[in-house]
C-alpha cells in the first residue's frame, strides 16, 4: 500500500508542480503544471485589467492557449481523483484506514 502513496503523491506532485520527476519532467516538455498555470492565469489577468484600453490579439491568443492547458490539467486531475484516489481507497478500506476525502 506505501507503494501505491508513493505513486499517487508523485502524480499529484507532478500536477501541482512540485516532485523531482515533475521538475524532470518540465525540463524537457511543454506541459503545464497548476504552480506555472497560475503564474500565467495572473499575468493575463494583470495586462487585461491594467490599461484602459483592449487587450492586444497576443493576448487574446495566449488566453487561448492558457484555457486549453488549463482544461487539460483539469482532465488529468479528474482522472487522478476518479482513478487514482479511488483506487487507493479501496485498497485503505480493505485494510480497515480512512479513505482518502477530497472534500
Amino acid at each position: 500500500m506505501a507503494n501505491a502513496i508513493d505513486a499517487l503523491d508523485e502524480k499529484a506532485a507532478a500536477l501541482e508542480g512540485g516532485g523531482a520527476r515533475a521538475s524532470a519532467r518540465r525540463s524537457g516538455s511543454d506541459d503545464h503544471n497548476l504552480v506555472q498555470l497560475n503564474g500565467e492565469l495572473a499575468t493575463v489577468f494583470n495586462v487585461i485589467e491594467g490599461p484602459d484600453s483592449a487587450p492586444t490579439t497576443q493576448v487574446v491568443a495566449n488566453s487561448g492557449d492558457l484555457d486549453r492547458a488549463i482544461q487539460a490539467q483539469l482532465s488529468r486531475w479528474q482522472e487522478l481523483k476518479s482513478r487514482d484516489v479511488a483506487a487507493l481507497n479501496v485498497q485503505l478500506r480493505q485494510a480497515n484506514l480512512p479513505a482518502v476525502a477530497l472534500d
